[in-house]
């Protein structure tokens, strides 16, 4: 009785690992690609939204639905780049407003004699 819960417990075990392995093989395969690549999307309601997508050099503006998307426009490899550093600058800005608030508030509580452990 023991052996045969034992044969089926690594069975079980071993078909685990063989989807695991499956799995980390298939996202390494498909997960990387610099052909393809999903650029920014905003969801405009339920199952709804524009999705720019990478596609090579150029970017392709959709329409994306439940059952349908459509092609918005074309982006040609310029706007692309000035659509990546709009959003890098984007992101160190509200960072650097994230860091100067975190800052000011130290200082406001150093002022009033209060320690980030009052807090």
């Amino acid at each position: 009785m023991t052996d045969a819960v034992f044969q089926v417990f690594i069975g079980l075990v071993v078909v685990v690992f063989l989807i695991y392995a499956i799995a980390f093989a298939a996202k390494k395969r498909h997960g990387g690609s610099a052909f393809l690549s999903m650029i920014e999307y905003l969801s405009l309601g339920p199952k709804r939204g524009i999705a720019v997508v990478r596609v090579g050099k150029k970017a392709l503006v959709l329409g994306v639905t439940q059952t349908d998307f459509k092609l918005v426009k074309t982006l040609g490899e310029q706007e692309v780049q000035e659509i990546a550093f709009k959003k890098t600058l984007n992101t160190e800005i509200s960072r650097g407003r994230s860091l100067m608030s975190d800052a000011i508030n130290r200082i406001k509580n150093a002022l009033a004699g209060k320690t980030d452990k009052d807090n």
